[in-house]
């Protein structure tokens, strides 16, 4: 797959996590006791964060050389892993 093909596709996952997030969001409107929607508050805020600052780092992978385009583009893709696996783990069961 090439750059902007990856970059496309990424781009519409961290899209697709947003908005998860916020159906998660719009959700804890609904009847659920304060300290659970507390921490599910906390645990999504803290979700969108690590997606907003891989948003970020995505828009600027594709800039990087042919060399290190490669190095970070594996990073990048470890670090989505952990991001998606975190919210299937923390919150995805709530979706």
């Amino acid at each position: 797959m090439g750059r902007a093909d990856y970059h496309e596709e990424m781009r519409h996952r961290i899209q697709d996590l947003g908005f998860a997030i916020d159906r998660l969001r719009h959700r804890l409107d609904g009847p659920v006791d304060d300290r659970s929607k507390v921490e599910l508050k906390g645990r999504l805020a803290g979700l969108e964060r690590r997606r907003e600052q891989l948003e970020h780092r995505l828009e600027t992978l594709g800039d990087e050389p042919d060399g290190a385009w490669s190095r970070l583009k594996n990073q990048f893709d470890l670090e989505w892993f952990d991001l998606v696996q975190d919210f299937e783990d923390r919150v995805g069961r709530l979706v």
